[in-house]
C-alpha cells in the first residue's frame, strides 16, 4: 500500500480506538491518547507490514486491552493464517476488482485462491486437509 494511503488508514482508525479506550475505560482522551501511543498495539499498527490495520477498530481494542490485562497480545487466528499464508497478499493486489463485487464473490475467489494454492504447495496445506 502506499505510504499516503496508509498513513489515511491510520488517521481514521486511532481515534476510533481511542474513543473506545475513552468510552470503556473510564479516561480522558488525553490520557488515553497517551496511553494507546504507547502501546505495543499502536507499535504494530503503525508498521503497515503487520498488516494489523485491516483489524476492526473493535479487535484493536480488545488487543489493546489484553496488552494492559496480561502484557501479551493475541492475534485472531484467522488473520494469522492469511497473513502466514500471504492470502492478505493476494487480496491487496486483487482490491481494485474485488472491491466492486460482492461479499459472497469475494469469499468465493478466496475459497478459490486457498485451494490453488494448497494444490500448488500441499507441505502448507494449514487446513488439515490430506
Amino acid at each position: 500500500m502506499e505510504k499516503k494511503k496508509f498513513e489515511v488508514v491510520l488517521i481514521l482508525l486511532v481515534p476510533q480506538i481511542i474513543q473506545l479506550i475513552v468510552e470503556n475505560l473510564s479516561c480522558d482522551e488525553i490520557t488515553a491518547s497517551k496511553e494507546f501511543y504507547s502501546s505495543e498495539v499502536y507499535s504494530l499498527l503503525e508498521q503497515e507490514d503487520t498488516k494489523i490495520w485491516h483489524f476492526s477498530p473493535l479487535t484493536l481494542f480488545n488487543m489493546y486491552q489484553e496488552e494492559k490485562s496480561t502484557g501479551s497480545i493475541s492475534f485472531p487466528e484467522v488473520s494469522a493464517l492469511f497473513t502466514r499464508y500471504e492470502i492478505w497478499d493476494y487480496i491487496y493486489s486483487c482490491f481494485e476488482s474485488l472491491h466492486t463485487t460482492g461479499e459472497n464473490y469475494i469469499i468465493g475467489d478466496i475459497d478459490l485462491y486457498i485451494e490453488e494454492r494448497f494444490k500448488k504447495y500441499p507441505s502448507e496445506n494449514c487446513l488439515g486437509q490430506q
